[in-house]
């Protein structure tokens, strides 16, 4: 299996790791959010001595809560998305989806349950203005789009950029392989030109010169010289790097 397919085929098949980190990185988006929100309105706090530690508590996990929703609905149309498909546009259908199904169900929950049954109260509730459900739901709706829209971008940018390094990496290695086969290849047929039964007759020949003709016989040594020395080079020519 080529290292693209194995990247696709990983994240066709999504492990438990990929969701804590789909629905861990709901929950960062979420609690920074929350964090932004209380720091941009806490000036116009009504009653500043009112708002404590389980108002800005119950805030973060509404956020947080919203985030990991939708970070879950992200995780899961990644899975369903075929290897080789485009990413962009079912994770954002996804982020949409989720974060409207979160917002409701959070939302319904921080309303009616936290505030209306254990007097837990929002930030919102203590901005000196009327709190309406629709409007808090339209709020968390559109910064979780944003700032999640901001991510999953991020996301398939680095999903696309680590495909495009490991096609660039299958493709250098394929060559590396084709050009060690071919040395190879090359390095065989050099051997081959070296004949042992060539070498033996030149040598019995040398013997026979060297007895009734020696100057003819450094002729043919010289010859033979400068074969083996060219046989020799075209050798390591041909070898693998």
């Amino acid at each position: 299996m080529s290292v693209q397919a194995q990247s696709e085929s990983a994240s066709a098949s999504l492990t438990p790791r990929s969701w804590l980190a789909g629905i861990g990185a709901g929950v960062a988006v979420g609690a920074t959010i929350a964090l932004l929100d209380i720091a941009r309105y806490f000036p116009f706090v009504s009653v500043p001595g009112a708002f404590g530690p389980a108002s800005i508590l119950s805030s973060v996990l509404l956020w947080s809560a919203e985030g990991a929703l939708a970070g879950a609905a992200v995780t899961m149309a990644e899975r369903r998305v075929p290897a080789g498909g485009t990413r962009a546009l079912p994770l954002a259908l996804a982020l949409l989806v989720g974060v409207v199904a979160s917002v409701v169900l959070c939302h319904t929950i921080a309303v009616y349950v936290l505030r209306d049954q254990f007097g837990i109260r929002q930030f919102r509730d203590y901005l000196g203005q009327p709190v309406v459900l629709a409007g808090g739901m339209l709020y968390h709706a559109w910064l979780l789009l944003f700032f999640g829209g901001l991510a999953v971008a991020a996301y398939v940018s680095l999903r696309r950029r680590a495909r495009m390094f490991a096609a660039l990496y299958e493709a250098r290695m394929r060559r590396e392989s084709s050009h060690n086969r071919l040395a190879e290849a090359n390095l065989v047929a050099v051997r081959e030109r070296v004949d042992p039964d060539y070498l033996f007759s030149q040598l019995a020949l040398l013997e026979r010169l060297y007895e009734s003709d020696p100057n003819a016989a450094d002729r043919v040594l010289s010859q033979l010289i400068a074969f083996l020395r060219g046989v020799l080079a075209d050798i390591r020519a041909a070898a693998p790097a």
